[in-house]
């Protein structure tokens, strides 16, 4: 599975980065730290699966996931926030992303990516519960 990292965060981006790369089936097929530059870098790539971060400069998180869902119908996204989830997550699975993961949280994202990959929706407990409230 290829996959694209969009972070602002340095740090975060690389940690993210050597997680995909030490997994035995994923490939890190690139990354971006703005939507623009996502938007640019994606068609070279033809990733499986793109780690949103909520928090971008000028077009934000949300915004992004809704764009990549209209062009790239097909494309797996988990939005990957330090934000609230109560607050940001329906808007993100709104928006077309397939889960939605705390930053708080990564040692969850083995678990979120294979529940993404087999066609789920990744959500903590907190999020389904807003998720039926919802419907």
């Amino acid at each position: 599975m290829r996959v694209f990292i969009v972070e602002d965060h340095d740090m975060v981006r690389q940690m993210l980065g050597r997680w995909v790369q030490r997994a035995a089936d994923l490939r890190l097929c690139g990354e971006a730290r703005a939507a623009e530059e996502a938007l640019q870098k994606l068609p070279q790539c033809h990733p499986d699966l793109v780690l949103v971060d909520i928090s971008l400069p000028q077009i934000n998180g949300i915004e992004l996931i809704g764009m990549l869902q209209e062009q790239y119908p097909e494309l797996l996204i988990l939005a990957i926030s330090g934000h609230d989830e109560s607050v940001y997550a329906l808007p993100a699975l709104r928006a077309g992303a397939h889960g939605y993961l705390m930053k708080g949280d990564v040692d969850k994202l083995d678990e979120a990516i294979k529940q993404v990959r087999g066609g789920g929706i990744y959500a903590s407990e907190t999020v389904r519960a807003l998720l039926e409230k919802a419907d």
